[in-house]
């Protein structure tokens, strides 16, 4: 299908304003994917809160100029998905690490993260990263063991003098 000049400014502009709007990037290859493929990856990708575009990569070029994603604008070649994290950072590379189980064809290229790009070898080292809610659980935790422990220990002094203070009253009996 051709497009004219007015439908690609409008696809340029929708691209650019995912890329601000997005906090990470996956880009995929998805030949020999079908249509019910598609579909059903798209539909898991509204849940977590995904943009699943397919576009033309030199679209996708003019759209991630001044983005963050701009950094990938060299390594856009050939058939390619491109899945926008509207909600967690780690949205876009879990969806995908969890499909590839299921879409034999579907395979990862890159990974944008903040302006950094990451090889398809890191995919799941990234989707594994905790998102805001488990890591701020992470940080709680560690910050309330310290305190727990020093809590611990200074209800266990007591307790071990009047222990020490049965066991010689004792003895002395």
């Amino acid at each position: 299908m051709t497009l004219n000049r007015s439908q690609k400014e409008l696809i340029v502009a929708e691209i650019k304003e995912l890329a601000e709007k997005s906090s990470s990037l996956v880009v995929a290859t998805y030949t020999g994917m079908n249509n019910a493929e598609l579909t059903l990856l798209r539909s898991a990708a509204r849940k977590a809160q995904v943009k699943i575009k397919i576009v033309q990569n030199t679209l996708a070029r003019v759209g991630f100029k001044n983005t963050s994603f701009e950094s990938a604008n060299d390594r856009l070649h050939g058939h390619l998905l491109y899945a926008f994290s509207l909600g967690e950072m780690v949205g876009a590379p879990r969806l995908i690490n969890q499909a590839l189980a299921s879409y034999s064809n579907l395979k990862p290229a890159l990974i944008v993260i903040e302006g950094r790009v990451f090889e398809k070898d890191e995919l799941g080292r990234v989707a594994n990263l905790p998102n805001r809610q488990e890591a701020i659980a992470i940080l709680a935790g560690l910050l309330k063991m310290p305190v727990t422990k020093l809590a611990r220990t200074l209800f266990q002094i007591p307790q071990k003098l009047a222990s020490t203070i049965h066991a010689i009253s004792l003895n002395k009996k």
